[in-house]
């Protein structure tokens, strides 16, 4: 086999361990924000994570974003440089002017092949992409306030909000309404307690 072919092979066997490396770091990260008063209730990171009351939010847009979400969210995965950037022409269309190749242009040199590690990978990706939500990430933070409304839906729910997961408030498929929307003119505004939790603050 041609060297360089299994050099490549060989990275690509590296990657289901640079996700799971990644995956860990980033969950401990993203825990971090999580306030020490609901820390204390739960013993690891997952669990912190997967509560029905845990929301982050990024600095471009106001929607409280849950867990796993937030590893997928667009505004961190929009490439750099996307509204405006040094591609971009005076009439803003994005298209790049290639120079010209001439018969004295001289062949580089292939570059060495890397071992493929967390280290290496993500500054890499961030040349190109914001390099996605990953430990140091700026612009995230804990959602307070959406953290604060889950809790209170929950509560009317008759549900603990303190160990029910997102996932199992959504299995159970609950309707909330809001009063603060619903009127005699409008009737009674009814909808899933996501919707609720961005209704309530």
């Amino acid at each position: 086999m041609d060297q360089g072919v299994d050099v490549v092979l060989k990275q690509v066997a590296q990657l289901p361990g640079f996700i799971t490396e990644w995956r860990q770091k980033t969950d401990q990260y993203l825990a971090s924000f999580i306030p020490r008063s609901q820390r204390q209730k739960k013993d690891d990171n997952m669990s912190l994570l997967e509560l029905a009351t845990t929301f982050f939010q990024c600095d471009m847009c106001a929607e409280p974003i849950s867990y796993p979400r937030i590893l997928m969210h667009d505004c961190f995965l929009r490439p750099s440089g996307a509204i405006a950037g040094p591609n971009h022409n005076a009439q803003g269309s994005g298209i790049r002017k290639e120079k010209k190749r001439t018969s004295q242009d001289i062949p580089r040199e292939p570059r060495p092949f890397r071992v493929i590690t967390a280290d290496t990978l993500w500054p890499r990706l961030s040349e190109k992409f914001g390099a996605g939500m990953h430990p140091g990430r700026a612009g995230v933070a804990f959602h307070k306030e959406a953290s604060q409304s889950a809790r209170r839906i929950i509560l009317s729910c008759d549900e603990n909000p303190d160990t029910i997961t997102y996932a199992e408030m959504d299995q159970k498929d609950m309707r909330v309404q809001c009063l603060r929307c619903s009127s005699a003119a409008k009737g009674k505004l009814v909808m899933r307690w996501t919707i609720a939790v961005s209704c309530d603050f």
